[in-house]
């Protein structure tokens, strides 16, 4: 079964910020960061992807009673060492967009 188990050659950390590349080549990295007034955050990766096929993930910790979702704004595109997401709510049949609000990042890829 399998052909070997992948290691973790390299790791970074600072702050908030994280990066763990593996002998694959799987990159995973992910920080906090906090939502401007129009509810976007622009992400710069400390390690580029290889190719902007990864999968980029926010998590905020929120117990009130609404759906909140992170998604990527297409312009700018999301690029190898980039990206901007956007926080929206939709609470009651209202929605929005979550304006200086902290959360969670999380990128996966190749």
């Amino acid at each position: 079964m399998g052909g070997g188990k992948s290691k973790v050659i390299e790791e970074w950390r600072e702050g908030s910020e994280w990066y763990r590349v593996w002998s694959n080549g799987l990159i995973e990295q992910g920080g906090i960061g906090t939502t401007a007034s129009n509810g976007t955050v622009s992400l710069t990766f400390k390690k580029p992807f290889a190719t902007s096929s990864y999968f980029l993930y926010g998590l905020m910790d929120y117990s009130g009673n609404s759906t909140i979702s992170f998604k990527c704004v297409e312009n700018p595109p999301k690029t190898s060492s980039s990206a901007t997401l956007k926080a929206t709510y939709c609470i009651n049949g209202e929605s929005g967009v979550l304006r200086n609000t902290s959360f969670s990042w999380f990128a996966i890829g190749f």
